[in-house]
């Protein structure tokens, strides 16, 4: 349920947080500070704003894998509440 919480506000943060606040407080990466080559995480924050904006095109261009994660991320908290509201509706019958 922790990695769950943490999910849920990595999804949320574009919308609460805000997109620019945001992007201004995400790092630099440290491997292509160094060494000047992209991670395979390189544009993920990106990625995952444009998502927010709804923005599939950009968010691709900004990295292939945020597509497939961020469907992932929301598919274990649709899962995530399933399994609590099961687990209320099975404390509510004992």
């Amino acid at each position: 349920m922790a990695l769950s919480l943490l999910i849920l506000m990595i999804l949320a943060a574009p919308f609460v947080v805000g997109r620019e606040r945001l992007a201004t407080l995400t790092p630099v990466c440290e491997r292509k500070a160094r060494y000047g080559r992209e991670c395979p995480l390189c544009g993920m924050t990106t990625s995952f704003l444009e998502i927010s904006r709804g923005e599939l095109g950009e968010a691709r261009n900004a990295n292939r894998a945020g597509i497939p994660l961020y469907v992932s991320f929301v598919s274990n908290e649709i899962w995530a509440l399933i399994f609590v509201r099961q687990k209320r509706r099975h404390h509510a019958s004992t």
